[in-house]
């Protein structure tokens, strides 16, 4: 996985096609939607953990976590992607990690990835933080292009090992 970093000026706001709107996750309403997007969206990546509205109220109890830091994509009245973000200390600086951009596998290919993370970068840049981080699995070449068109450089490398019990 790579840790990828970027300043946050100089960055193109986000432009949805026509009936997209991105509104903040609504807490005991979203849940399901947020779970079900991001397992249809994470499900084939290696490591991925399938997720839980349990899940989602653990991260509400991090101190990393911002309250209008979730939001979904909605396509008239159907939530089509997810764009999480989180506060992180960065060398002593109170950055913004967008932790995760799922987009509902049918919904793909719509450039909704490229919006999101614009507006991740957007929302950054309004909270004050100087730099915008993010990880990007080293198998997701297409995620990982689009990060480096949009400034985005390398930070770290981190190497994950799974071992598969399983086979015998």
């Amino acid at each position: 996985a790579w840790i990828l970093i970027r300043d946050t000026g100089n960055y193109t706001k986000p432009r949805f096609p026509e009936g997209y709107e991105l509104r903040n996750f609504r807490d005991g309403i979203d849940d399901e939607h947020w779970c079900d997007i991001t397992n249809d969206a994470f499900g084939h990546s290696l490591g991925h953990v399938r997720m839980t509205p349990e899940r989602i109220k653990h991260w509400q109890i991090d101190p990393c976590y911002i309250a209008d830091g979730m939001k979904l994509l909605w396509f008239n009245d159907k939530p089509v992607a997810t764009l999480g973000m989180t506060k992180d200390d960065h060398n002593g600086e109170e950055i913004i990690f967008i932790d995760s951009i799922g987009v509902l596998n049918e919904y793909q290919g719509k450039g909704l990835g490229k919006n999101l993370l614009r507006a991740g970068i957007q929302y950054a840049t309004e909270f004050g933080s100087p730099r915008v981080m993010l990880s990007v699995n080293g198998e997701n070449e297409k995620a990982a292009d689009m990060y480096f068109r949009e400034g985005f450089k390398k930070e770290a490398l981190y190497k994950n090992y799974h071992l598969d019990t399983t086979n015998k």
